[in-house]
């Protein structure tokens, strides 16, 4: 009797790990198509007021960056995208439309590829790009564009995060589902405990370096995908949620910088830290391909020339006393420490 009570539960506890491993994947499908709807409406309307913006030039030309930066200035390297060594080592292919299934598309462009089409594979994501597309949209002038689009060169990034640590519980899911026997009935329990236990202690090691730990802890545990993230992908979650966090502020400075109704002085602080946060925007997009290819030590001088932006913008609005001020100055102290953890993450990350 004891014997199939034990059998029973265990099967009942394989079943509900299965379902929890489908749960999370749907979750996170319906996640990505929305903030790809978002985005795409985002991108319309930015341009929309990017254009209102300038059409109200004849307040005289906008300073780059206003003088409320008291701090350091720190020199960034020429955004020119990945190093050419670097795209060199990513694996190449000549695509053969016979051996897919289903045809393969860019990441970059979104167009299927064609037979005898050269292209490039992301080793970990297993995404593809055309050779040179992936460069090229790289190369572009971010400024020109709206800060929301960066987001689409994100996306390919935010799939592996969010799909493959569900996927890599599904699969442990449906290993656990094998015949079990009286002997092994207690494996799963013990082997959830262990990895709760490994996932705590890694996200810990990542926190260490962090300037506000409790905060780190918060970030990393609100993100199911650091269940199964190693130290890189939790440097990855980070950077994400200074990316999301970014792109939405820089969305409702647009906004604000609408209102036609807005005294001199804040309009011109808004267009100084619109500027900043599209830098800002950029400049984690850029954290993030370093971070692709191994090197930490550009990742923390993007990081670096991000917190040192939302300074000015910061600089800019202190002592403004009107509501647009004040909420402004809240989400540039939120960013901040999204982006100080990102870099503690990484400093971990270099030294480990």
């Amino acid at each position: 009797m004891d014997y199939n009570n034990s059998l029973t539960h265990s099967v009942s506890t394989n079943h509900h790990y299965a379902n929890n491993g489908k749960l999370l994947q749907i979750i996170s499908l319906f996640a990505l198509v929305a903030i790809c709807i978002l985005t795409a409406l985002f991108h319309s309307y930015a341009g929309w007021a990017r254009h209102r913006r300038d059409s109200r030039s004849h307040r005289g030309p906008r300073p780059d960056s206003l003088a409320f930066n008291s701090g350091p200035t720190i020199s960034t390297p020429a955004k020119e995208g990945l190093e050419r060594s670097v795209l060199d080592s990513i694996p190449t292919f000549s695509y053969d439309a016979a051996s897919h299934d289903t045809p393969a598309e860019c990441a970059v462009c979104l167009s299927e590829f064609v037979d005898e089409e050269l292209g490039r594979v992301l080793p970990n994501c297993n995404h593809c790009f055309h050779i040179g597309k992936r460069n090229k949209h790289q190369k572009k002038r971010k400024k020109e564009m709206s800060p929301t689009s960066g987001l689409f060169f994100l996306l390919p990034l935010t799939l592996c995060l969010s799909l493959h640590p569900h996927l890599t519980s599904a699969a442990t899911s449906n290993a656990a589902a094998a015949p079990t026997t009286l002997n092994n009935a207690a494996a799963p329990t013990a082997l959830n405990n262990s990895t709760k236990n490994t996932t705590s202690n890694l996200i810990e090691k990542a926190c260490s370096g962090s300037r506000n730990k409790a905060f780190c802890l918060s970030v990393l545990k609100s993100d199911p995908g650091s269940k199964t993230a190693d130290l890189k992908g939790l440097a990855f979650i980070a950077l994400q949620a200074a990316s999301k966090n970014a792109t939405k502020t820089s969305v409702k400075i647009q906004l604000w910088l609408n209102d036609t109704e807005a005294e001199p002085a804040l309009d011109d602080a808004l267009s100084a830290c619109d500027q900043a946060y599209i830098d800002v925007v950029d400049q984690i997009g850029d954290s993030v391909n370093a971070l692709v290819s191994g090197a930490n030590g550009d990742v923390q001088t993007w990081m670096k020339a991000a917190v040192a932006d939302i300074d000015t913008c910061n600089g800019g609005v202190k002592g403004l006393t009107v509501t647009h001020a004040v909420e402004l100055t809240k989400k540039n102290r939120a960013l901040r420490q999204l982006c100080n953890t990102a870099l503690g993450i990484v400093r971990v990350l270099a030294h480990s």
